[in-house]
């Protein structure tokens, strides 16, 4: 299996890919196969009272929100999961921070670019 970067749309998706010769046989020895490295989703910086916060990077349901106001969060921890298309994506804090506003709760339904957490 190789992991490969592919865009549809405009939008990047990571995906595991077996190649198969002629025979159906699995053939991973394909030299014009580049490596995906995995993208880490960015925190987006906003102009509102708390200062900084954390932006949808897709449109999708919120799974599970990892954090809790007045938490600290440390740079690249991850501070939601979203699922869209039977997928989870990792929401990841670029900076260190303590949450000073959780804008969605689990079960909701969010836009790509609206205010998730506010630091």
């Amino acid at each position: 299996m190789e992991k490969m970067r592919i865009k549809v749309n405009g939008k990047l998706y990571d995906v595991e890919v077996e190649f198969l010769d002629g025979d159906g046989i699995s053939s991973n020895n394909v030299s014009s196969v580049k490596r995906a490295e995995t993208p880490v989703i960015k925190k987006t910086q906003v102009s509102h009272a708390s200062g900084n916060g954390v932006k949808s990077p897709i449109g999708g349901v919120v799974k599970e929100i990892k954090v809790n106001v007045g938490d600290n969060v440390k740079e690249n921890q991850i501070v939601i999961i979203i699922e869209a298309m039977k997928m989870n994506t990792n929401v990841i804090s670029e900076v260190e921070g303590t949450v000073s506003k959780i804008r969605v709760a689990s079960g909701d339904s969010v836009k790509q670019g609206q205010m998730l957490i506010d630091f």
